[in-house]
């Protein structure tokens, strides 16, 4: 492949893709793979985010000035990256607030780093995404300047916040994103959750599923299947177990907070 199309189509590119590219134009060494990236560093058409990853700078514009699209580099940071939690909320225009860090999962150990303001954090990737489990379930898709990126679908985003809250921003910015989806594939929520083997979850998918079936057009048949699979006695959910109320359909103490949404209250104060 040409290295000016290469650049064109990778605005963010690892050093295995560059290497690849350099193999079809007929160069395999690894040494003219270094050189050729220090000389390309040199002329100032790209720049280094991290070890083995890369930007391309724009024609006439400083490295100093040049931002780079910081889900891009979430999104390509590892071979595997799959961009989740808030960072997939965000991407797919559901957030509250909007965060400085970008959290990905991924199979290879690597570790969480800075660049530009921004922090991108590595999160094991489930164990439902692994295929030889027989689970298997495949991230979706999307376009961002031209280059393909995967990110959770908005079903398994549903289930992944209430699964990790406190990566993904807290109670109030979850049930905010939440409040903000408007479709769902239900079934599809139901089997993501149920795949994951635990109760707490369930019961946590279950509940807010319950409070906006109306919304998602979720029966009552469909909740049940999470209800089935809620926890035997009750369990606490939070850290503040003095501040909790239990909701006995799904057998969870949850925050009251979340109960009583009493950030919305504190908003009437302004």
């Amino acid at each position: 492949m040409n290295i000016e199309r290469f650049f064109y189509e990778h605005p963010v590119f690892r050093l295995d893709e560059f290497a690849a590219a350099k193999s079809t134009a007929g160069s395999l060494s690894g040494q003219s793979v270094q050189s050729s990236l220090q000389y390309y560093l040199k002329k100032g058409k790209i720049m280094r985010i991290r070890r083995e990853l890369y930007a391309v700078m724009p024609p006439n514009k400083l490295a100093t000035k040049h931002v780079v699209d910081p889900y891009l580099i979430a999104a390509k940071v590892v071979p595997d990256s799959i961009l989740a939690l808030h960072t997939a909320v965000s991407l797919y225009g559901l957030e509250y607030s909007v965060f400085n860090t970008f959290t990905y999962y991924s199979r290879h150990k690597t570790k969480a780093f800075h660049f530009q303001g921004c922090s991108f954090r590595p999160i094991v990737m489930p164990s439902v995404f692994e295929p030889e489990k027989e689970k298997g379930f495949l991230a979706q898709e999307i376009n961002r300047q031209g280059v393909n990126i995967k990110v959770t679908t908005l079903e398994q985003t549903f289930v992944d916040i209430l699964n990790r809250v406190g990566l993904s921003g807290g109670w109030e910015e979850v049930v905010r994103a939440l409040d903000n989806m408007t479709v769902l594939d239900i079934e599809r929520v139901i089997k993501y959750a149920l795949a994951h083997d635990n109760a707490i979850l369930n019961a946590k998918v279950g509940y807010f599923l319950e409070q906006r079936s109306k919304v998602f057009s979720a029966s009552q048949e469909q909740i049940m299947k999470l209800e089935a699979h809620r926890p035997s006695i009750p369990q606490y959910i939070s850290q503040d177990r003095r501040d909790s109320t239990l909701i006995k359909k799904w057998n969870i103490y949850l925050p009251n907070a979340v109960i009583n949404r009493s950030w919305e209250e504190n908003l009437d104060d302004f």
